[in-house]
């Protein structure tokens, strides 16, 4: 039942699930983009490089909710419906993602204070079996993160000498295979090569980011 107290058991199903798939450092990164602190990353998928930033899920949110725009601009108002209420309808239609993740983004600092005032008042560490069962289960379901959202990305696939620049990309956690931390130098720029030429002449991978 959904008010009865999480077992040893049930804490660590819950946890795997959530986390299964999820790089403790990486979702550290996950989460200081949460406050709008990027980070610039090097991920390996599906033999494809791709560089980019980690930023906020906003950034996705504002490019579907663009597109959204876009149709909705190109829709005709329906009958017996007014100017002003079309109009409304058109700004809701296309803020739809926006404003979903504010909500979400509101649920969830909601979560974390009620989860430290419970862990403040029982003396204990933030952590699902110190705070009530309902909370627990909502902590844990909403620090799990499956995607990432990167911005200014970069992207290297085997067989192509060019490189594909994107604005905003969405990246499943789970088809990671390996990520690295792309250090910046004093300016705030970071570049490195991607592979080996002929011996001892590095090949230059994509030019600077940040």
């Amino acid at each position: 039942m959904a008010d009865d107290p999480l077992t040893p058991g049930e804490l660590d199903l819950a946890a795997l699930g959530a986390y299964a798939v999820q790089d403790g450092f990486l979702l550290d990164l996950i989460m200081l983009a949460d406050e709008g602190i990027s980070t610039s990353v090097g991920l390996l998928i599906n033999g494809m490089i791709v560089l980019g930033a980690i930023s906020s899920p906003s950034l996705a949110a504002g490019e579907v909710d663009a597109e959204r725009r876009r149709i909705a601009g190109m829709s005709r108002r329906p009958e017996g419906m007014s100017d002003d209420e079309w109009a409304e309808a058109q700004e809701e239609f296309a803020t739809a993602n926006t404003t979903a993740f504010q909500r979400t983004e509101a649920e969830r600092a909601r979560l974390e204070r009620e989860v430290a005032i419970e862990a403040e008042l029982a003396d204990q560490p933030i952590n699902p079996a110190g705070v009530r069962p309902q909370l627990a289960r909502d902590m844990i379901a909403y620090r799990a993160r499956p995607f990432l959202t990167l911005r200014e990305v970069q992207i290297v696939a085997p067989g192509n000498r060019g490189i594909a620049n994107l604005a905003v990309v969405r990246v499943t956690v789970a088809q990671i295979s390996a990520w690295w931390v792309i250090r910046h130098d004093e300016a705030g720029r970071a570049s490195f090569p991607l592979f080996e030429g002929e011996p001892g002449r590095p090949q230059a991978g994509p030019g600077p980011i940040g």
